[in-house]
Formats: C-alpha cells, structure tokens, sequence
C-alpha cells in the first residue's frame, strides 16, 4: 500500500479540496534541505499533526511505534529483555505485552515525540521522521521511507519527503507552491487546530451551521463536542474546562451556571466575513470570531482581541499581511453578507445623501454597549 505524503491537508469536517501534494513524474535533486528541516521543527507540521495529544504515563518515556503487529511483537520482546518495558509505550492498533500500555487511536506524532526520551519506529513510520526532527534518538527497524534515520541521514530523508517525490500546490488556487510555502500553510491550520483543543464543548451552534463551523471549531481529535445544557457532556464538566457558547443561541442561564461551577464559558459569534447571505434566511457563516475572555463588542470585559491590541507584538510581516488583506477585500467589494454589484447612482453636486447605519434593537452589540 502507498503511503501518504509527509505534508498533507488535515481531514477537516466536510473538506473536500484538492490535494497539497503531487507526486513528481520524475524525481529532482533538490537543494535547502536545512532549511525545511529547520522549518519543519519550527512549525510542528507533517505526519497527522492534528491527532489526539494523549499524555504518556509518568516515566513511560521510550516510545515504540511499529508498522505491523509482528513488528510490534518483535519491539515488546526486545525491550522487555532489556529490562526497560516498564518505560515503554506502544502506539498503534496492535496487540501489547509484558504489561506495556497501547495508545490506539491517531496521535499527534510531534506532541508523542515531545515526551519521549527515546523512538523506537517501523521504517516507515512517521514517527521516526518528527522524532528525529524533534531531535529525539531514533531507531528504526525493517524496510521503509525512513530507514535512514538510524544512520543520521535526516537531510536526505526530508529532501526525499518534500522535495523529490512531490510537489506542492495550492489546495485553494492550484498555483504551485514551494515547499516551505507548504509548511507555512500547515502552520496556519495547526494553530487553528491547536486554539480549538481546549474547548470542552460548543454550545448554541444550529445543525445548519454546523456545515460550515464545524470545520473552525475542529480539533482534530474527533467530532466537535456540541452539547446542550442538561447534556451528559455538560454534566461531565468540572472546574478548569473551557467551553465555547453562541450566548444569543443558548439558555440565559447556561453561562451563570456553568462559571457558578468553575467552567470558563468563552464566545463565538459570525465572522467579519460572513456569508453570501443573511443568517436569518439559514445560510451557513464562511467565519466564526472565537474569544474565550469575551465578545470583542462588550465593554464590560476585556475581550482577548482587545488584549492582542493592547498587548501583543505585531510585526512588519503581519502588518503587510493585513494590509493586503484589507486592500483584496476593498477590491473584492467583500462585504459581512456577500458581494453586492449595483452601483448608486451619482447625485447632482448640491445634493448629499445620508447613511443611517443600523441594528435590530435586540443584538448583543446594542444591549452590550
């Protein structure tokens, strides 16, 4: 079976673009193999960066990741004969001995690789490539795209990944991409993901909503956690949690009851850039502002927007970055609800014309402020 590029697009809910990469025709010799690998441990993405982050038991810090169960029989026997099982993890879907714990479900290999003090992988197990990225000891064992790893050759190996095998392209325009633009985008998308994993639950999102929102909202972990007030999952819900309601979509009482027992109960609302279409007509928003200090249009509270204003170092990079942003969306004529073409008509010069702006009475941003 082949097995799937090193970069990849996360299989965020309801995806259905094209694929990040292409296999070559012909193999290239590429060059600034140092710097992927830098940017590669820089950005924490390749393999399926968006799996569950289990926490190792204590002192369980040697890692074996096999390809195959007789691979993983082969791993179990040789560390328990060095006496050293009690340290050891077993990932993967495989049957365990010796007492050593298995981790079934898909990890986030970067997040595994961070607890290890050692890596024990199939060839052709992505874990050998973050280990070693991560700067971890690898050994690997068998026939595979890593092999080489053992001998120190991890240059080569991402060369091979990113550069000879494949090439990238933009899932959204089909341009070509280079590959450190490749990792850039998956960069983006772990910080999405990784934002989204300390929510809990999600409370207030309608079913049709949720076309569009689960994939903003998604953690890689699994399905997003939508819950309802009396909910066993709100049930479940202790002091520390975090959880993310549509306050105007939710019982009035559901945020008092929940801080009362020491859950954070963060916001969400309609993005900036909303939809070809009105919510009240059940069309789907295309992106959701998610702040878990508060809504960005309440004075009451600082919002965590308000803090990255006041508080965060925003560079050259960035700026430039919004300001084309800014200057696509005035050219775009982007609008919250869609693209509207017709023009208004000019005046007579002794003429003027008066914009009332306004809001139904009962929104949020007008009984808040």
């Amino acid at each position: 079976m082949s097995q799937p590029p090193f970069l990849r697009i996360p299989p965020f809910p309801g995806h259905r673009g094209d694929s990040l990469a292409v296999a070559r025709a012909e193999p290239t010799n590429p060059a600034g193999a140092a710097a992927l690998v830098a940017a590669l441990a820089a950005a924490r993405v390749g393999g399926a960066f968006w799996g569950a982050q289990p926490a190792l038991e204590t002192g369980r810090d040697i890692v074996l990741a096999p390809d195959t169960q007789a691979q993983a029989n082969a791993l179990l026997d040789q560390i328990q004969a060095e006496h050293a099982a009690h340290r050891a993890t077993l990932i993967g879907p495989f049957a365990s001995r010796h007492g050593i714990p298995a981790i079934a479900r898909l990890c986030d290999p970067w997040h595994l690789a961070a607890q290890a003090s050692e890596v024990r992988a199939g060839a052709d197990n992505e874990l050998a490539l973050v280990a070693a990225l991560a700067g971890r000891p690898v050994r690997t064992d068998g026939e595979g795209r890593f092999a080489t790893l053992a001998a120190g050759r991890l240059e080569q190996c991402v060369a091979r990944e990113l550069s000879e095998a494949f090439f990238w392209r933009n899932p959204f325009t089909g341009e070509r991409l280079s590959a450190s633009a490749a990792i850039a985008l998956l960069a983006e998308w772990r910080r999405l993901i990784d934002a989204n994993r300390s929510a809990a639950a999600v409370y207030g999102v309608a079913m049709w909503k949720r076309v569009t929102m689960d994939a903003l909202l998604w953690d890689g972990s699994g399905p997003v956690r939508h819950a309802r007030l009396g909910s066993a999952r709100t049930r479940a819900l202790v002091a520390g949690d975090r959880v993310l309601a549509w306050k105007s979509r939710t019982a009035a009482s559901l945020p008092g009851e929940l801080e009362a027992r020491g859950v954070k109960v963060g916001e969400i609302e309609d993005g900036m850039i909303r939809s070809t279409g009105l919510g009240a007509n059940c069309v789907p928003p295309l992106s959701v502002i998610v702040d878990f200090d508060g809504a960005h249009f309440d004075p009451s509270r600082a919002s965590g927007l308000e803090q990255i204003l006041a508080r965060a170092e925003i560079g050259p990079e960035l700026t430039a970055r919004a300001a084309r942003l800014r200057e696509r969306l005035v050219a775009s004529g982007i609008t919250k609800y869609g693209r509207d073409t017709a023009r208004i008509a000019r005046l007579a010069a002794q003429q003027r014309r008066v914009l009332v702006t306004g809001q139904v009475e009962d929104d949020r941003s007008v009984l808040t402020g």
